[in-house]
């Protein structure tokens, strides 16, 4: 399966040097053309992609059809998304904790939570309105006319 991002997307959204440097087990920076061969990139966005899906899948609002066939839009999103997320697990697999250096990111947590509970919608037309909520009053009498429920009487006279 793909990922939702590419080293190339990830490149774009990133400093090279940092990614080089995040990528690297031996102190040497990690040229831009290596990064694309990068195990230790091409794991971290396979785990975003994972977690991303996860939480497409999990809001029972998206299947692999309807993100394959996202805008560009919401597709950028998505990147955007699996590379925040690749990027953290890059600088924690480096010993830092991204709230410390890089809690600009959090943000994309919050994303992928709203995913995660149908909050937050793709351009998707059969999820138009999903995760909108509304807040109906139903009376007795509407039941009782929607066939939901029945009239009591009274057993004893009056």
């Amino acid at each position: 399966m793909a990922t939702l991002a590419s080293v190339t997307d990830l490149i774009y959204r990133f400093d090279v040097r940092t990614l080089g440097q995040l990528a690297s087990d031996d102190n040497t920076q990690i040229a831009s053309g290596a990064l694309l061969t990068s195990e230790p990139v091409l794991a971290a966005l396979e785990d975003a992609t994972g977690l991303i899906n996860s939480a497409l899948y999990t809001a029972y609002k998206y299947n692999a059809t309807d993100i394959a066939g996202l805008s560009d839009e919401s597709s950028g999103l998505l990147k955007r998304l699996c590379s925040d997320i690749a990027f953290v697990y890059l600088a924690q697999r480096r010993g830092y904790t991204y709230k410390e250096k890089f809690p600009l990111l959090e943000d994309s947590y919050e994303i992928l939570q709203k995913l995660r509970n149908g909050e937050r919608i793709l351009d998707i037309d059969d999820n138009k309105d999903a995760g909108n909520t509304a807040t109906v009053i139903v009376t007795t009498s509407d039941d009782i006319a929607a066939g939901l429920a029945t009239q009591k009487k009274r057993y004893f006279p009056t």
